[in-house]
């Protein structure tokens, strides 16, 4: 498995410039779910989406067709 991108320490610091406490004893098991979430996102850009039609298309009132 890849190394983990997103520890406790960054987890910390984030949670500080956000202005939320986040207790040391949580900081290891909050740090690996936001890594997971990450690293899912990670794959999502790496799809090939170019022949992909959308699923459900519509129209934004404020643009002209």
């Amino acid at each position: 498995m890849p190394e983990e991108k997103f520890g406790p320490q960054e987890l910390q610091a984030m949670s500080r410039l956000m202005g939320v406490a986040i207790p040391v004893e949580r900081l290891d098991g909050l740090a690996k779910q936001v890594d997971a979430i990450y690293r899912g996102m990670a794959r999502i850009n790496t799809a090939d989406l170019r022949d992909v039609e959308p699923a459900a298309s519509f129209r934004l009132p404020w643009r002209a067709r």
